[in-house]
């Protein structure tokens, strides 16, 4: 329970420090890799390239939403985050 009661009154602090970390990991890899791709339309069924702008650090950190907190024992935590499609799900 300490650990726990320590993580939600630093959560806002270690929520930047984790968005930090993952912009500074996987950003570079978004924007070479992963914003084009190609898609099936829905409506007719045809492939479709898709062309998504590059992003910048804070568009990136804006895209990433914390979803999940886990606390397991007394020595590790585990942060999910959401990142809006930007890598397929």
């Amino acid at each position: 329970m300490a650990l726990a009661r320590a993580i939600v009154s630093e959560i806002t602090q270690i929520d930047g420090r984790a968005k930090n970390a993952a912009t500074d990991g996987m950003l570079y890899l978004y924007n070479e890799n992963w914003r084009e791709y190609g898609e099936f339309d829905e409506e007719d069924g045809e492939y479709v390239e898709v062309s998504n702008p590059e992003l910048t650090e804070e568009e990136f950190k804006s895209r990433l939403t914390l979803t999940n907190v886990s606390v397991y024992g007394d020595s590790s935590v585990s942060f999910s985050y959401d990142n809006d499609d930007l890598f397929a799900g």
